[in-house]
């Protein structure tokens, strides 16, 4: 039995970070901290084994005699502000340690933001990504970003 159950491709990968992006934001809805830092992680780490994946595909192909993509158009992808975003808060979540603090070459944090109803009545949080460049985005639209973006690269370079 493979060490990798249901998941073959990069192309399976992708579809768990569309699952993963769901619980994060049904948990970042319902203000559960512990729930989104666990889909958080899932997210970074599926959206970064994608990549990794798609890195894979590439060797054996390159091997094989034909790349449906260049190694170019892969450090093209890789460079994305939403894949390198994750790519980052991946990093931070599979080598962070004692000696660590919370920011990585491009990505600073990830803190939840509270943000008040157009009514101001209510508060409700999310989740915002900062960057090096002090730039904030909304973690689940991030996500839903590279998703997009690595599954237009697959498309466009028909990987299955």
């Amino acid at each position: 039995m493979p060490l990798a159950f249901g998941k073959s491709s990069p192309r399976d990968m992708l579809a768990k970070a569309k699952r993963d992006l769901a619980r994060l934001r049904a948990a970042e809805a319902s203000e559960d901290g512990v729930a989104t830092g666990d889909a958080l992680m899932d997210v970074a780490i599926a959206l970064d084994s994608a990549r990794l994946w798609l890195n894979g595909y590439h060797k054996r192909a390159v091997k094989a005699g034909s790349s449906p993509f260049t190694k170019a158009a892969l450090a093209v992808l890789e460079s994305a502000l939403e894949l390198s975003s994750y790519t980052n808060i991946a990093n931070e979540y599979k080598h962070s340690g004692a000696s660590r603090d919370a920011s990585t070459s491009e990505v600073l944090l990830s803190v939840p933001s509270s943000h008040f109803s157009r009514d101001d009545s209510a508060s409700f949080s999310r989740l915002k990504v900062t960057r090096s460049d002090l730039s904030r985005h909304r973690a689940t639209d991030l996500a839903a970003q590279g998703i997009q973006t690595m599954e237009s690269f697959m498309d466009k370079h028909s990987v299955v």
